[in-house]
């Protein structure tokens, strides 16, 4: 099985599996990936469901935006998170959820959270009960 990891960096790192809805922190990227390894194991040797996601564009006065969007399982509404900034909106579509992202953008004057941004591909062994 393979799960996307979402690396957020500044003077420490975060790491998040969209699939699992999972994340850690860790003191860098390395510490982090090695981190979210073990959570992931107990969270799948758990029964963990595997959530869908994707990556999209958003753009707004001219820059382009990479946004994460989910579905949430419980109310079916769609977030849409920009990497960088920690910024988060939702609505009850994708189309919706993006629109929300761009007016916090619009409003947003701050500098990014994260310095750098690292999407990777993680290859799990993970058997599925029958």
């Amino acid at each position: 099985m393979k799960l996307q990891l979402m690396f957020e960096t500044n003077k420490d790192c975060s790491c998040y599996v969209p699939a699992l809805k999972l994340g850690v922190v860790g003191f860098d990227i390395d510490d982090a990936r090695e981190t979210i390894k073990d959570l992931i194991e107990l969270e799948l040797a758990n029964g963990a469901a595997i959530e869908t996601y994707s990556f999209d564009k958003i753009q707004v006065d001219g820059k382009s935006y990479t946004c994460l969007i989910e579905q949430s399982s419980e109310t079916g509404r769609y977030s849409c998170y920009l990497p960088g900034l920690r910024l988060s909106a939702s609505g009850s579509t994708q189309g919706e959820s993006k629109i929300a992202a761009a007016d916090l953008l619009l409003k947003h004057k701050e500098e990014p959270f994260a310095d750098e941004i690292h999407l990777e591909m993680l290859t799990v062994a993970h058997k599925v009960a029958i």
